[in-house]
């Protein structure tokens, strides 16, 4: 049977029809209207010098972000905020932070696996913190490195993340055994705890 003028034939793994076939018969769309979404979405994408993939995770991390109640606030309010409370209550407000951290830490904990843990973590760090692209978080041997730099941070908002980080790590049974913070910068190691 020859395809249709206007249509071409593609090929594609069973796996990923099989798929594709569940999907669209528990949506009710035909199997030409599903991919041919598929493709417009993809060339949006590249339109928007995108790959599927960074759209796909970024989806993936708006959603965690949504779920553990993260909002949208202008920078310049969080900066005054924080700016202010430290200065009127730097110990109650590093607390908070650390608190945050924790909830955070149990809430990643419980939705994926230790091997993409911390790539989430710094994937949410680089997107979450004022689009930090300088920063990372390395887990070897049971051993975490976290390295935050941003010049452009204030001392207020720099103890603040730092401790907001320190408390998903121990949620995580990790101990901290080194924390340097400075203005814009965050070095961080971490040893699991054994039990």
């Amino acid at each position: 049977m020859h395809p249709r003028k206007g249509r071409k034939l593609i090929l594609i793994r069973s796996d990923l029809l099989e798929k594709t076939a569940q999907i669209t018969a528990k949506e009710g769309k035909t199997m030409y209207s599903f991919t041919n979404e598929v493709f417009e979405q993809v060339l949006k994408a590249h339109e928007m010098n995108a790959n599927i993939s960074d759209v796909v995770e970024f989806y993936r991390l708006m959603q965690i972000e949504k779920e553990t109640g993260a909002t949208v606030i202008p920078i310049d309010v969080l900066e005054y905020a924080t700016n202010k409370l430290y200065k009127e209550n730097k110990k109650e407000l590093l607390e908070k932070w650390y608190e945050a951290g924790l909830w955070y830490g149990k809430y990643m904990s419980s939705k994926f696996h230790d091997e993409e843990l911390f790539d989430i973590i710094e994937k949410l760090m680089k997107n979450s913190l004022r689009n930090l692209q300088n920063c990372s978080a390395s887990n070897k041997d049971g051993q975490v490195k976290i390295r935050v730099m941003s010049p452009h941070f204030s001392l207020e908002q720099t103890e603040s993340i730092s401790k907001f980080i320190e408390g998903i790590l121990h949620s995580l049974n990790y101990v901290t055994y080194k924390n340097e913070c400075l203005k814009g910068m965050i070095l961080l190691e971490f040893k699991k705890e054994k039990h």
